[in-house]
């Protein structure tokens, strides 16, 4: 199968790619309050997007957008289960794994150079560390909160702590020390993530050699620099490119 349109519905926002005639990807986000056929992003042409795939963390939201689109597309696939996908899985409870961090690992196994081990790093609502071995099997990875979660928590959780805004998550000013309480939120968050990849990275580590690095997600931006001398490689349709890789392969 090869899918015109593939979906990933979070918790946050739900990002939709239109493949193009070369292949690769259009990509659009839009927030689920907008959810319904009729307002889907006007920047993307649907006008030959017969095939959609869908899949994500969101079962409620998978649903009621599925219901919308089977009403004006011929074929509507739901990704659903870890085996429907061409990765092999190494964890206790594989069926328990949020299949957005198995759909990044299947298209890091494409973009990885063979035979080198790999990170996945996706930065939405919870930030996923993920770990894919020499032989492109998912061995698992930690999962802590998000930019916008650990804002809201010091907020709801403190006296006078305020709420930073996270709109686009590109946080300015996270040198250490935060001259301001609002910069030094800024740079605790920032430096919250990035020290959690720092530390996976480093206990990845293989013959003094780390994994390839791949970021991904809304608040991937927050961390990217201070993970600069890691070399990553920012693919924001990490998680859509293994859902079409999959949809490639079903029947």
């Amino acid at each position: 199968m090869t899918p015109d349109v593939v979906v990933d519905v979070g918790n946050t926002r739900i990002k939709m790619g239109v493949r193009g005639p070369d292949g690769t990807l259009k990509l659009e986000y839009f927030d689920p309050e907008w959810l319904g056929i009729e307002v889907l992003p006007m920047s993307l042409d649907l006008a030959n997007a017969r095939t959609w795939v869908i899949s994500g963390s969101h079962p409620e939201l998978q649903a009621q957008l599925i219901r919308d689109v089977n009403y004006t597309f011929e074929n509507v696939v739901q990704v659903t289960n870890f085996k429907q996908l061409p990765i092999t899985i190494a964890v206790d409870h594989p069926e328990r794994v949020g299949l957005d961090r198995l759909l990044g690992a299947v298209a890091a196994n494409r973009l990885r150079t063979p035979g080198r081990t790999a990170v996945t790093v996706d930065v939405g609502t919870a930030v996923t560390v993920n770990s894919i071995d020499a032989n492109g099997t998912f061995t698992g990875g930690l999962i802590l909160p998000g930019v916008r979660l650990m804002l809201m928590s010091l907020h709801q959780n403190t006296s006078k702590l305020p709420l930073i805004d996270s709109d686009g998550r590109r946080f300015s000013d996270r040198t250490f020390p935060g001259k301001s309480t609002e910069d030094a939120i800024r740079a605790g968050v920032s430096y919250a993530i990035a020290g959690a990849v720092r530390l996976a990275l480093d206990h990845a580590k293989i013959d003094g050699k780390y994994p390839e690095l791949f970021l991904t997600g809304g608040g991937s931006d927050a961390v990217a620099d201070l993970l600069a001398d890691f070399h990553p490689r920012q693919v924001p349709t990490l998680v859509l490119e293994g859902l079409l890789i999959t949809a490639e392969t079903l029947p």
